[in-house]
């Protein structure tokens, strides 16, 4: 009895989606009551019909669209050609860190020596039965020049041994000579009080 009563009820459920989708309802009618009429009783028509309904209800109703199914993963070849890979997205390259330098400290100029001051020639002058100045004070290689502006003739001589002399200097007349390191003093000859003193650093 089962089996015949699965037989049954899956011609008629074959029908009778037939009919459900046609839309003609006076067409389940004689289907339905032949298919019970050769078969079953009165008691079985009852049960089947009720099977039937719900069977009905859930197989012949109307599908619902599926959503679509995301794209697979971008495959491509695998070096031996035998299966595919798949390539995984790459990361952006980090900037390296770098550490912060600092800033180079400016070159200071070189210190430029002084240049050695130049030999000089300083001027003595013999007026008014004096030197004019008395006293003056030289580097090491300066050049002292006489120069006689008095209306008679002097001298430039050295006070010690014969160092130097000028000789007499008229009118006008100059004399001049190298000094080195030392201290010199000097007067004129035909004037003894006429004295000076040349100072060399």
């Amino acid at each position: 009895m089962p089996k015949k009563l699965a037989n049954i009820l899956r011609s008629l459920f074959q029908k009778s989606c037939q009919v459900w989708i046609t839309g003609t309802e006076t067409e389940l009618r004689p289907h339905f009551w032949c298919i019970l009429q050769d078969n079953m009783n009165k008691t079985t028509i009852a049960t089947i019909g009720l099977g039937s309904l719900l069977m009905l209800g859930a197989g012949c109703a109307t599908a619902q669209p599926m959503a679509p199914s995301p794209a697979p993963a971008a495959e491509v070849p695998a070096a031996n050609g035998s299966s595919t890979a798949t390539v995984p997205p790459t990361p952006a390259p980090s900037a390296p860190l770098t550490k912060p330098q600092a800033a180079p400290m400016p070159t200071p100029p070189p210190v430029q020596k002084p240049l050695p001051p130049k030999n000089q020639t300083v001027i003595v002058t013999i007026k008014n039965f004096a030197f004019s100045p008395q006293v003056i004070a030289v580097n090491d290689g300066d050049t002292v020049m006489w120069v006689n502006a008095d209306p008679v003739s002097h001298t430039s001589t050295f006070d010690g041994a014969l160092l130097w002399d000028s000789g007499n200097l008229v009118p006008g007349a100059s004399y001049k000579r190298v000094f080195h390191v030392g201290t010199y003093q000097y007067h004129c000859g035909p004037h003894p009080n006429m004295k000076g003193t040349i100072i060399v650093r």
